[in-house]
């Protein structure tokens, strides 16, 4: 394998993994919020609808249920985040996608309250 070769593969895991380390993250703050205040909150794709995703990192924007969690990415992310709540409010689902080659198939992460972010699509998929 060449050096470019494993260059590429270095840096498609380092994209995604922004997404893991986000979707534990939010999973976190969801965790800190409810034993604070006893719920969970939902919260809509943010910044971009999964549809808009593109390679291109974005400015994190203010004014999301994020922000009521207190989460918060560190920098520009290249992904997208949702939180959904379940009906009897006992526990949540965050999403997390990144669509790094810009082919308009996502990468797809998810965890709840008790299961840290896993990979749901397939590894093919970047």
């Amino acid at each position: 394998m060449s050096a470019g070769m494993r260059y590429n593969i270095a840096l498609h895991k380092k994209k995604r993994g922004e997404v893991e380390s986000n979707v534990n993250g939010i999973k976190t703050a969801q965790q800190a919020y409810e034993a604070e205040f006893d719920r969970y909150v939902a919260a809509e794709p943010h910044p971009v609808s999964v549809d808009a995703l593109d390679p291109e990192p974005r400015v994190w924007s203010v004014g999301s249920a994020f922000d009521t969690i207190g989460w918060a990415p560190d920098g520009k992310v290249r992904s997208t985040y949702q939180v959904e709540v379940t009906a009897d409010g006992t526990d949540f689902r965050v999403h997390g996608w990144i669509d790094e080659d810009g082919d308009g198939v996502p990468a797809y992460y998810t965890a709840t309250k008790s299961i840290n972010a896993v990979r749901v699509s397939p590894n093919g998929v970047r």
